[in-house]
């Protein structure tokens, strides 16, 4: 008898239970719906040239990819008439970490309201050498007027001193394979609430603990401030112009436009981010010089007659109203997307006069 008793009194606590995680995932799902739910399994593909690429016609929660492998809409090869088109290239901030339609490339496309097409072919966790290779193969079939080079000096200045590419298994980049179970945990907004509150979204699957990854990533970043930078920024600096430089020859020999877009480390815009950062490994603010990466990539960009859109003074004016980062995640949210996108109307319509209008 005692034993059927608290056999009983345990299934009315795991029928309890069962009913408090429903209550709280549609409680999550109104009050705190999450975006980008990443559910399948197999969003990449290896690439002998490119180390890997988006699979084409992907779906999986808010993640669709088009023919081509680009998390767009799809797009003629011939562009229609008295339309600008731009191809958006980059890594994970292009691609965009929340929904599609939030990310600078279709912010951009909305403020130009029907007057230039901006094709994202952003894929995340590739450095500059990987962008220029994608445009080659995919982009430039499009036929763009403007190709948008979304630059990540914090971080492509250093992986561009690498010729290092992820692997994929199994349709993942091998960083951190994602299980059966996570996949099917992901389609909960409850646990991707709680998910995005202890882990950090990198350019691939997170990896140990979420805010010391987080801190450990914002500090190898924060290696290109350093006043006097290790040999390997030094090197990187050398080799990101060297790229862009090749890049603007190739695409002026087409006709094309080039426009970079430089993006901010949320370290370079968070003060309190940047004084935990330095507190994690006791050293002194003075070494460093925030603006040093975007100073030092803006000279170059200037020297070589190549426009660029630098948005640290608009993020870090943002950051005082409310947060342009995602939590612990090192990637815009929908605000930081919105301000590089008005920034780009504004440089693209002094450019491009016939972009005027309204909007």
């Amino acid at each position: 008898m005692r034993l059927r008793g608290a056999a009983a009194n345990l299934l009315r606590l795991l029928l309890g239970s069962l009913a408090g995680l429903v209550l709280l995932e549609l409680i999550v799902r109104w009050a705190a719906p999450q975006a980008t739910a990443y559910t399948g399994h197999g969003m990449y593909l290896f690439d002998d040239e490119l180390g890997h690429r988006l699979r084409p016609g992907f779906a999986s929660g808010d993640i669709r990819t088009n023919s081509w492998g680009f998390r767009d809409r799809e797009y003629p090869l011939e562009k229609p008439n008295g339309i600008l088109r731009m191809v958006a290239i980059g890594d994970s901030f292009t691609f965009g970490s929340q929904r599609a339609e939030d990310s600078y490339p279709k912010a951009l496309e909305r403020l130009l309201a029907g007057r230039a097409e901006v094709i994202n072919t952003g894929v995340p966790a590739y450095s500059t050498v990987q962008e220029i290779g994608h445009l080659r193969r995919f982009g430039l079939r499009f036929h763009p007027d403007v190709v948008l080079l979304g630059l990540f000096p914090t971080g492509d200045v250093i992986e561009n001193y690498s010729d290092e590419h992820l692997d994929v298994v199994d349709g993942e980049l091998t960083t951190r394979p994602v299980s059966r179970w996570e996949r099917l945990l992901l389609r909960s907004h409850l646990f991707r609430f709680v998910r995005s509150r202890l882990v950090v979204h990198a350019d691939s699957p997170p990896a140990g603990l979420g805010t010391e990854r987080f801190l450990m990533t914002e500090y190898g970043r924060l290696q290109t401030c350093r006043r006097q930078p290790p040999g390997h920024v030094r090197g990187g600096y050398a080799a990101t112009e060297s790229l862009i430089r090749s890049l603007h020859a190739e695409l002026q020999g087409r006709g094309i436009g080039l426009v970079v877009l430089l993006i901010p480390d949320e370290v370079q815009v968070s003060p309190e981010l940047f004084a935990t950062v330095l507190n994690t490994r006791g050293e002194d603010a003075a070494a460093y010089d925030l603006d040093l990466p975007h100073a030092t990539v803006g000279r170059m960009l200037a020297t070589a007659g190549i426009p660029a859109v630098d948005v640290l003074a608009e993020c870090r004016a943002g950051q005082v109203e409310a947060p342009v980062y995602l939590p612990e995640d090192t990637h815009w949210n929908t605000r930081g997307h919105a301000i590089a996108g008005r920034a780009l109307k504004e440089k693209l319509e002094e450019l491009y006069p016939a972009l005027r209008g309204r909007g």
